[in-house]
């Protein structure tokens, strides 16, 4: 095998493909005439079908399968489809075809018997040798737990209960051992199952019978599960308490790259395997564009291929902490994307944006620790804004009460405030409606400043008012449009103070007349003809900054907040009501910004 790193381009790969389609002799030549670890490489670096083609073009295909991991091969036959992988699973090892089980057959702690049955009956279409060599190697407490969901095994040595061994529903291969089978539908294949056992392995046919007759259940499930967690924690599957030890807060800043240990133990078995065969599956929602990326390609530059495997059981681990069915492939693409932007941000924020940095850090941190302080940070936001919600007297520590933001920031918070905090696109992009992951330590300090504009929010219709949210609360808005404080936000209580204090002198929130919201626009837009004009007045907008003047606040971040609202709020009544036919009557029902009384 060649050391160092393999570059996996599919460009080589699909040029062989296109040469397949018009000479497949010249294309099989070209394939096995290149050295093993190129060939590997060039499987790896393409996906579903075109692996399989490219596998089957070689003279040594079983051994191009069997090199790939077992997570590489699982994901493969996934994206072809269990049922017209039967090539790939007659070339796979019996240490593959037990990994695929091991994911596919169990729920939890509980095994799938339907989703057993179907992959049985996959093996035996591979034809029976591959079947026997898959089944000899499967614990036998996973096979007697699957048949005694779908047998009754009866003895006429041994009678547990009585029964009519010339029944028509019992059916013996020996006349030692008579069986029941329970559903119909299962009939057809388990015949077949056991036919193939009892004539190619009779000591197997004779275990698995007399463990179906004899072990308890609940118990040898238990054993069957546990021999499975075994080998599943091996590849980095390991029990769910264990696996969000990788969403564990940490203090991002107490993590230093000096104090990483990794180095001094190196790689194991298992990691360099995965250097010498690379992986393509779990690299390819590593974004093109971002920090890790450019680390990580260093490092696999500088004979560091093994990351890809540490790579790989991260994500494992991330999989069971998420509850992610590995079958399910888009599920299992969307949690890589989120890993990869966790650790992003980790690596970001160690190195400082500096590759060397960033080399350093992957060498001798754990990547489980990167992903950490990545998570943390925005774990850090949730704590920050839970706290501000909490102390806030409008908020009030209830979640009801983030109506009251103005969208985007309402989504904004509720993104935040999920289990996992989610950056909403719309504080970034008006057309964005997506919550997702944090991607890059821009977007952290964009969060914390959003978190900030909303505490200011909050101080302002409070500190600086001097306005009681409880009795503010407390006004009735009876015949009001809105009619409910649930449906008020923040720019419309301070929009409707500001009107009231145009028309009436007072900066004070109460429901605007309806009688007075023409005049109110006549004061505060230009009027043409019977319209608004489309900007605001320079006087209005004049009264407007000197009001806002007289807000006092020594701290200038604060000070700044307090504008930003008030430019946010006087855009929105620009959009609202600029260009309106004041001719006609204004129905409150279809407005929005100002509380509105009707007469």
């Amino acid at each position: 095998m060649k050391k160092g790193p393999i570059d996996l381009t599919t460009r080589r790969a699909q040029s062989l493909l296109k040469l397949a389609e018009r000479d497949p002799i010249e294309a099989e030549r070209r394939f096995n005439a290149l050295p093993f670890f190129e060939k590997m490489a060039m499987v790896l670096s393409v996906r579903g079908r075109d692996r399989e083609r490219l596998i089957l073009l070689s003279k040594e295909p079983h051994r191009l399968v069997e090199r790939m991991p077992e997570e590489e091969f699982y994901f493969t036959v996934k994206e072809i489809g269990e049922g017209d992988s039967l090539t790939l699973l007659e070339l796979a090892s019996p240490r593959q075809i037990a990994f695929c089980l091991d994911l596919e057959v169990w729920k939890k702690n509980r095994l799938r018997p339907q989703d057993m049955l179907r992959w049985i009956e996959l093996l035996m279409d591979c034809g029976e040798d591959k079947a026997v060599e898959a089944v000899r190697a499967l614990d036998q407490e996973l096979l007697v737990t699957f048949l005694q969901r779908y047998l009754k095994v009866y003895k006429p040595d041994s009678p547990i209960e009585e029964v009519e061994l010339d029944r028509d529903d019992l059916i013996t291969l020996d006349r030692h051992y008579y069986i029941h089978i329970r559903f119909r539908q299962a009939e057809e294949i388990l015949e077949r199952f056991l036919d193939m056992l009892f004539r190619r392995d009779q000591a197997l046919y004779r275990d698995l019978l007399e463990g179906v007759l004899w072990e308890v259940p609940g118990e040898i499930e238990e054993l069957a599960r546990r021999w499975r967690q075994g080998r599943l924690a091996d590849r980095g599957f390991p029990e769910w308490e264990d696996a969000m030890e990788i969403y564990r807060f940490v203090r991002p800043e107490l993590v230093s790259i000096d104090k990483g240990i990794k180095e001094t133990y190196g790689p194991d078995d298992e990691m360099k395997r995965w250097g010498e065969v690379g992986s393509n599956f779990y690299l390819l929602p590593l974004p093109n564009e971002s920090f890790l990326k450019e680390v990580l390609e260093e490092a696999s530059r500088q004979g560091l291929d093994w990351l890809k495997g540490e790579l790989v059981y991260l994500c494992n681990r991330a999989m069971v902490a998420d509850s992610v069915d590995p079958s399910n492939l888009d599920a299992v693409r969307e949690l890589l994307s989120s890993v990869y932007d966790y650790l992003n941000l980790g690596l970001s924020y160690l190195a400082r944006g500096d590759p060397r940095e960033g080399l350093r850090a992957v060498r001798k941190l754990y990547l489980k620790e990167i992903f950490q302080v990545g998570f943390s940070l925005t774990l850090r936001l949730r704590h920050r804004l839970e706290r501000i919600i909490a102390k806030s007297p409008w908020l009030s520590g209830n979640k009801r009460n983030l109506s009251l933001l103005d969208p985007p920031l309402r989504e904004f918070v509720g993104g935040l405030l999920g289990k996992k905090p989610l950056l909403y696109e719309g504080v970034f992009d008006p057309s964005g409606l997506r919550y997702r992951t944090f991607r890059t330590l821009e977007e952290i300090a964009l969060a914390e400043d959003l978190i900030g504009y909303v505490e200011a929010i909050s101080e302002l219709h409070h500190r600086l008012y001097g306005w009681e949210p409880e009795e503010v609360r407390g006004i009735d808005l009876k015949g009001c449009h809105p009619s409910s404080f649930q449906d008020l936000t923040f720019k419309a209580l301070t929009l409707t103070a500001l009107a009231q204090r145009e028309r009436k002198g007072e900066f004070r929130f109460l429901p605007l007349p309806l009688s007075e919201l023409k005049p109110f626009l006549q004061g505060a837009f230009p009027i043409k003809g019977n319209r608004t004009g489309e900007e605001l007045r320079k006087e209005f907008i004049d009264r407007v900054w000197e009001f806002v003047k007289g807000l006092s606040d020594r701290e200038p971040k604060m000070a700044e907040y307090i504008r930003r609202f008030f430019r946010e709020a006087l855009e929105d009544l620009r959009n609202e009501y600029g260009d309106v036919d004041l001719s006609a009557p204004l129905d409150p029902r279809f407005l929005r910004l100002l509380v509105l009384k009707e007469a």
